[in-house]
């Protein structure tokens, strides 16, 4: 994968709908999940920088889907 695809990949996430509290965990756990992957295709993966780009909050290995678990069951 090139650049542009990781680009792509960030400013698709980065423009997924987030005015509610689910969606914006929707958006971090997309965020996540693609950062997951991601760092297995290409070893000089930047994950922090990739997830900044999506507009994640999530910047370390914080497991999206544990938070909206929680999320949703009002923890």
């Amino acid at each position: 994968m090139t650049k542009k695809d990781f680009e792509f990949i960030a400013e698709t996430i980065r423009y997924m709908p987030s005015h509610s509290p689910n969606l914006r965990a929707q958006r971090e756990a997309c965020a996540s999940a693609f950062a997951a992957r991601l760092e297995d295709a290409n070893p000089k993966f930047d994950r922090a920088r990739f997830l900044a780009a999506c507009g994640a909050t999530v910047y370390n290995t914080f497991d999206a889907t544990a938070f909206i678990v929680a999320y949703e069951a009002g923890e």
